[in-house]
């Protein structure tokens, strides 16, 4: 039978290529996110959910318990960002970070554990190169991937025996819809300046096809060079 994978924020960027790239390598795959953007695969199976919302996940969780049973690959790709000195942000702003970078993470977590274990499924983060490295007016988002990271480490430590996988993806600045609000966006004129999302699907690929009892714990990605367009 295919394998089944839960991907978060499914509906543009990283996720959707990823939820594409999984339907291609003959996956079944959930895509969990607040907009449903059709991808026609009878695989394909969309559960609407606002992340920011514990009610909506637990929800979504239960439905997906009972009708697939637990997936296989979990991979925490949902993000949200808000960039700007620490002082200019709503408490919105702060509070939906949180949430979707590191509560929501740890909920989905929480309840999928039990059965990866069983199953010696794989968990996977799409975190962010400013877990490890300082970003400006990324005080919040980047605090919210550290300790994203720092609980994938405790957490591999702590199931490693079962068989269950654990694997972090720091990527660098990636050319997607994610920066169409902000006030900056990598510069796209050459391919060395920033990173597209088959880089980071490639990398997933590669992570998953690696020896059984050896762990990919944590990769960053970075472009060659790195350069920034201001809008």
């Amino acid at each position: 039978s295919k394998k089944l994978v839960l991907i978060t924020g499914s509906s543009s960027g990283i996720g959707k290529h990823l939820a594409e790239v999984f339907l291609s390598e003959n996956y079944r795959v959930i895509g969990l996110a607040r907009r449903n953007v059709i991808i026609d695969n009878p695989n394909y199976i969309h559960y609407q959910c606002d992340l920011k919302e514990n009610s909506q996940i637990l929800k979504a969780v239960n439905t997906i318990l009972e009708e697939f049973g637990s997936p296989e690959i979990l991979m925490h790709n949902a993000g949200v960002a808000h960039f700007a000195p620490h002082e200019e942000h709503s408490q919105v702003d702060i509070s939906s970070m949180v949430r979707v970078n590191l509560e929501a993470p740890l909920l989905l977590t929480n309840a999928f554990l039990r059965e990866m274990k069983k199953n010696q499924g794989h968990i996977i983060f799409i975190s962010s190169v400013t877990a490890v490295h300082n970003s400006p007016w990324g005080g919040v988002y980047a605090a919210t991937k550290a300790a994203q990271l720092k609980f994938a480490q405790q957490l591999f430590d702590e199931c490693r025996k079962s068989g269950l996988k654990v694997t972090t993806i720091l990527p660098d600045m990636t050319a997607t819809p994610f920066y169409d609000e902000k006030r900056f966006e990598p510069d796209t004129s050459q391919s060395e300046n920033y990173l597209n999302v088959d880089d980071i699907s490639k990398c997933v690929l590669d992570i998953l096809k690696s020896r059984d009892g050896m762990v990919i714990q944590e990769v960053v990605l970075r472009p060659q060079k790195l350069k920034i367009s201001k809008k």
